[in-house]
């Protein structure tokens, strides 16, 4: 592995393994009882994080502190729910995936290229 000097590829691939962070992370969310958090930054240095059922819970068991109400009243019924909201995210996705492959055939101006 090496590092991407090429700025504008470099982003667009943290783009997209930022997608399929989040995606392996909800998907995990979806287990009853499970706690998941994830913290990190772009190459701007911008941050970003997804956490289930919320960031500062997850935060605080990590540092074995006491975890927070909205941890102790979490409803594992919910697992069904995020369930579906994963697999709408996934056919959304594809479909948008699908766009931007058509978006590639076509220019500027509107017109079909051809490579």
């Amino acid at each position: 592995m090496k590092f991407i000097q090429h700025k504008g590829v470099h982003i667009n691939n943290f783009s997209k393994r930022k997608a399929r962070i989040f995606k392996k992370a909800s998907e995990l969310c979806t287990f009853p009882g499970t706690e998941v958090g994830v913290i990190f930054f772009s190459p701007t240095g911008k941050p970003y994080s997804f956490a289930h059922p919320n960031i500062e819970s997850v935060i605080n068991r990590f540092l074995d502190q006491n975890p927070s109400q909205n941890y102790l009243t979490t409803n594992f019924g919910e697992a069904d729910d995020i369930c579906e909201l994963n697999k709408k995210y996934d056919e959304v996705l594809k479909q948008l995936e699908a766009e931007e492959e058509k978006g590639k055939l076509f220019g500027p101006d509107g017109k079909r290229t051809y490579e």
